[in-house]
């Protein structure tokens, strides 16, 4: 089986086994109604290629990894979407910074300009999502809830950039494996977005939940999560 049989394979079990614990609708298409990014970062340039006729979107978290990959897969024919899912520096998002499919980590109104900016000069429209904290964690990036309103105040002012909805991390297990805290942040973020969606008709996208706890996030009603280590990895999924 070469790589791209593999990552097929892998997408389908992963798909059917989202669809099985997700509480969302699934889509007259059928299939899962859960979005699966690909997190390339650690990934080589050829399972980058691999990926890249499936058409789902690949997430890098540095500018200039992106952009070199965008131009790998480009000269080989292909165009899927790019999300950035790296912390927004206002250089090098200006200095390095391109349009792409999503940009899911603006946590803070100082990088809005920037992003427009950007857009604007592309003559684009730049998807986003508002990154929220709800850790607690010193340090860890995101807007917390109490400050989002003013986030979303301020974007409301911008020309070219359009909110898709909120991206929430949870915290490592414990050492027992424990993830009651990260279903909780979960809960949170799930109600989140379901006051958004009033403030905000039109979003679609709570992404939410990574490899060590993308089954939590779904059973949270995320509509999107973000999987590096268990996409690439050989062996059954557990």
């Amino acid at each position: 089986m070469n790589r791209q049989d593999f990552f097929r394979q892998r997408l389908l079990t992963l798909g059917t086994l989202i669809a099985r614990e997700s509480p969302l609708a699934v889509s007259e298409k059928g299939g899962s109604p859960v979005e699966i990014v690909a997190v390339t970062k650690a990934a080589s340039e050829e399972d980058v290629l691999a990926l890249a006729p499936i058409g789902m979107a690949l997430a890098e978290n540095r500018w200039e990894q992106l952009v070199s990959r965008q131009r790998l897969v480009r000269e080989a024919g292909f165009a899927p979407p790019f999300h950035f899912i790296g912390a927004l520096q206002r250089r090098s998002t200006r200095d390095k910074g391109v349009p792409v499919s999503l940009v899911g980590t603006v946590d803070r109104p100082e990088i809005l300009p920037v992003l427009d900016q950007l857009a604007l000069s592309r003559g684009v429209v730049q998807n986003i999502l508002i990154e929220v904290d709800l850790t607690g964690i010193p340090g860890r990036s995101g807007v917390s809830r109490e400050n989002l309103p003013f986030l979303l105040s301020a974007l409301s002012g911008t020309r070219a950039l359009h909110l898709k909805g909120i991206l929430v991390m949870g915290v490592p297990p414990s050492p027992t494996g424990d993830l009651s805290e990260t279903r909780e942040i979960f809960r949170q973020g799930r109600e989140i977005f379901d006051w958004l969606l009033g403030q905000w008709p039109g979003i679609t996208t709570l992404s939410m939940g990574m490899s060590g706890d993308f089954l939590e996030a779904v059973r949270s009603g995320s509509t999107q999560v973000r999987l590096g280590t268990i996409l690439f990895q050989e062996g059954d999924i557990r």
